[in-house]
């Protein structure tokens, strides 16, 4: 109840009238994409240029595999659970962060699972990192990897992660706060990491590294050895950023995945 008004959910109607809006609405909102990224990419810069003709030549694989798993409203974690009150610290926010809505998420399935070890593939300033050690417990421990600036990649990158990669140091999120001592950064690439000393003691996951197919595919293999059995893997920008789309909906052929709405998270749970 609010001011006297009750929300009641209705459940999802599957007629054929529901069907047809869906799909205008799913072709509304492509055709909205491929303008404002054709604005972007012919006004601004190359790296959006390029963004967009990969966008353009991925729509057709996108809209033939988009239904290889589902869109939940609320991670399968999450439902009937009870209210979670999370600590978010809002002061400091830079492009390139998690957007709020999809930050609440991943600290409520922190808080759910009540997670010991955390591993995040992507730090930037840290601010994801700040906020998973702000909603666990005390013992918690977080190590983020993150490739150290000025250091040549391994593998190929999406020309669209160049402008961070380009940033200039700055402190992390974390540094002065109470929770740092929770959080373990490792300056290394991905493609270089060992993944031997987290092996499957992962609770959590967290896959937001760099954005190309190569770096997706390694970052995900890396992330299916370091969860434990009823942990899991989530990752971030699906549905934004080309390679990691598409790779996700092949991925989701041999793996149990699901989209939460509203969001680019994409959730997976070992087993």
């Amino acid at each position: 109840m609010d001011n006297g008004k009750e929300l009641v959910y209705l459940g999802n109607f599957t007629g054929s009238a529901a069907v047809i809006k869906e799909k205008m609405a799913r072709l509304g909102r492509g055709a909205w994409t491929i303008v404002d990224s054709f604005v972007l990419a012919y006004f601004t810069d190359r790296p959006r240029r390029v963004k967009f003709v990969n966008s353009v030549l991925g729509f057709a694989v996108h809209e033939r595999l988009k239904d290889r798993f589902p869109t939940v409203p609320m991670p399968a974690l999450l439902r009937g659970s009870p209210p979670i009150n999370l600590q978010i610290d809002g002061s400091t926010y830079i492009e390139g962060n998690v957007p709020l809505p999809e930050l609440s998420t991943l600290c409520a399935l922190a808080r759910k699972l009540s997670a010991r070890r955390i591993f995040e593939f992507g730090t930037l300033n840290g601010n994801t990192s700040y906020h998973l050690a702000l909603n666990t417990p005390d013992d918690c421990e977080i190590f983020t990897v993150d490739i150290p600036i000025g250091e040549v990649p391994k593998l190929a990158q999406d020309v669209g992660d160049a402008p961070f990669r380009r940033r200039e140091a700055a402190a992390y999120r974390w540094q002065g706060a109470e929770v740092a001592r929770k959080i373990h950064p490792i300056l290394s690439d991905s493609a270089r990491l060992d993944p031997g000393p987290y092996k499957s003691s992962m609770d959590m996951v967290f896959v937001d590294g760099s954005h190309s197919a190569a770096y997706i595919a390694n970052d995900t293999a890396l992330a299916m050895q370091v969860v434990r059995e009823g942990g899991i893997i989530v990752w971030h920008d699906y549905l934004v950023w080309n390679d990691v789309t598409t790779f996700l909906q092949k991925f989701s052929a041999d793996h149990r995945l699901s989209h939460v709405a509203g969001t680019s998270l994409v959730i997976y749970q070992s087993s």
